[in-house]
């Protein structure tokens, strides 16, 4: 780091070539290897072969965006009475933790079987979050070319967490161009209302009759331009879904989304404890900087599909609360499961 703090880099190989790479920089995935159909490896997450190039670059290539991922609508929560503002980052309203989260931050690694796991422990104030807060974040690649990804949190105050990872991924390559011929499907009867700020309003509404209702596969391209306020307001993709079968006991994973590269056959199901989706698709400027291999990525040349809790909850009682307070353990699960289709 600039500091002159040493910056690790973690490597996890499968015997028939499939890998999984990790930095402790933001305890973020930087290279993820996996076959197509005829067995053929290829990183399908975009990166950069340097730490200065994640300084440089795209902030959340491969991070776990929080302690509170998304937006918060008028940058401040208040809990027992005691309000907490933060410094706006996006008109007004807090995106992503604001301008320095835990994605730029050192984490401690250590193995574990099949995997590595992030420790780190936040002070009471860093980022305007009450604390202190010791996080965890654990990630496996198995055999079945399951990534899992477990988050737990210990607060020593009250505090609002929402941990994301925020991972583009391009099924064909992580320079292959657009993701228009990705075949999406997400399991998801609502999405989230929001105002012209992408704040959600507390409503949920219906994705029936919409672009919007993915709950059979639908090629993106199709679909990522159509005439509707939420897609225009956010150039693209860029909506949190309600995920239908999240009413399941809270132990249990519940299948969230299937991605489809017809070329390749690469798959990926995305499975996960959280009431909540975000679907993005790359729709802004991306930092100049050369990514993996000289790569130059371009705008909807990946997406991201990121469990969570959902946006503004702090504000919004109606929605599934992300408050967590000392001696309950915040614990979420994300598996991104990998096969390929004949």
């Amino acid at each position: 780091m600039p500091d002159g703090h040493p910056v690790e880099l973690w490597q996890l190989s499968l015997p028939n070539g499939a890998f999984a790479h990790f930095t402790t920089y933001g305890a973020r995935l930087v290279a993820l290897g996996v076959p197509d159909r005829a067995g053929h490896i290829a990183d399908v997450v975009t990166g950069y072969d340097s730490l200065e190039g994640y300084l440089k670059g795209a902030r959340f290539f491969g991070a776990n965006a929080g302690p509170f991922a998304n937006r918060i609508g008028g940058a401040r929560f208040t809990i027992d009475g005691v309000e907490y503002p933060f410094k706006p980052n996006r008109n007004g309203n807090l995106l992503h933790s604001g301008d320095r989260g835990l994605d730029a931050v050192v984490w401690q690694a250590e193995a574990v079987q099949n995997g590595v796991a992030f420790s780190y422990t936040s002070p009471d104030g860093e980022f305007g979050f009450p604390g202190p807060v010791d996080y965890r974040i654990a990630y496996t690649f198995d055999a079945a070319h399951t990534l899992r990804i477990e988050f737990t949190a210990n607060v020593a105050k009250a505090t609002h967490l929402n941990l994301a990872h925020h991972s583009y991924f391009n099924l064909a390559g992580q320079n292959a161009g657009s993701i228009a011929d990705h075949i999406i499907e997400i399991n998801a009867n609502g999405f989230l209302e929001t105002d012209a700020e992408s704040i959600p309003t507390g409503k949920i509404l219906s994705v029936e009759g919409t672009p919007l209702d993915l709950r059979n596969p639908t090629r993106i391209g199709d679909r990522i331009d159509a005439d509707f306020t939420p897609l225009r307001n956010c150039l693209g993709f860029d909506q949190c879904f309600v995920i239908a079968a999240a009413t399941k006991p809270k132990s249990d994973l519940h299948f969230c989304s299937r991605v489809i590269e017809p070329q390749s056959g690469r798959v990926m199901e995305t499975h996960s404890s959280l009431p909540g989706m975000q679907f993005y698709t790359a729709n802004y400027p991306i930092p100049d900087v050369a990514g993996k291999n000289g790569a130059h990525y371009t705008l909807r040349g990946a997406f991201c599909l990121e469990p969570q809790y959902f946006p503004n909850s702090p504000n919004l009682p109606q929605f599934p609360t992300t408050l967590v307070r000392p001696g309950k353990e915040y614990h979420e699960v994300v598996e991104y499961r990998f096969a390929v289709s004949s």
